[in-house]
């Protein structure tokens, strides 16, 4: 199931997973700013 689910998914959304992986590149730069700035504070989301 898993794996027909991820065939689909490139099949019908690649622009979606394009799309997806760079929300997740400029998600996780701000979380590294954010926990460059508050890295004192230990590890808070």
């Amino acid at each position: 199931a898993l794996i027909s689910k991820l065939f689909d998914i490139n099949y019908l959304d690649l622009g979606g997973l394009l799309i997806g992986g760079l929300l997740l590149f400029i998600v996780s730069f701000i979380d590294n700013r954010i926990r460059g700035k508050r890295f004192d504070e230990g590890k808070g989301i």
